[in-house]
């Protein structure tokens, strides 16, 4: 046999066992990547509703104090006291929002690392990308925080929602003069 030939031949095979320690090792990789990539969701979504927990506390507190505060200067049953709860709720409502959306960006640069070789070991075990699930069990509690603030028979003072309320609506607001903080 020619030397060239076996030269050929015995490259061919080298880059093709190569390939294959390359393969294998991208697969037992991905394996372990996806046990990672699960936990990290899981964890997300764990920070997600302790973080709503702890704010619920603290904002409950909150209302509580701003209240005392205000029942001292004798506006506890005063537009004021309204607003200014609703103001705190507000707040609340504003950093779950972003919360929320740090939570999701997190987890969207995690899948979309995973390459076909997770996909297959996805497939393999039945399992789908985690999704957090901390939005739907936390409802409950952002709903209350939603609610309107009733002071002593007056008006009550509705809370405005920053994880519903778009660019759009915000324009048109202040394009109407309704916005009611531009001058």
């Amino acid at each position: 046999m020619q030397t060239w030939l076996v030269a050929i031949v015995g490259g061919a095979i080298g880059s093709v066992v190569t390939a294959l320690i390359a393969f294998s090792a991208a697969l037992v990789r991905a394996r372990g990547e996806v046990e990672s990539h699960d936990r990290f969701v899981a964890a997300r979504d764990e920070d997600l509703t302790s973080w709503v927990s702890d704010r619920s506390i603290a904002l409950g507190r909150e209302l509580k104090a701003k209240a005392e505060e205000l029942n001292k200067e004798n506006l506890f049953g005063s537009g004021t006291h309204g607003k200014e709860l609703a103001l705190l709720k507000e707040r609340a409502l504003h950093e779950y929002r972003d919360q929320e959306r740090q939570a999701r960006r997190a987890v969207a640069v995690v899948f979309q690392t995973e390459t076909w070789t997770h996909r297959f070991w996805r497939w393999k075990q039945s399992r789908q990308f985690p999704e957090l699930t901390a939005h739907g069990r936390a409802q409950r509690a952002l709903d209350i925080w939603r609610l309107p603030v009733r002071s002593h028979g007056g008006e009550p003072i509705e809370v405005v929602d920053p994880t519903r309320r778009t660019l759009e609506e915000t324009t048109t607001q202040v394009v109407a003069g309704v916005a009611g903080d531009f001058v």
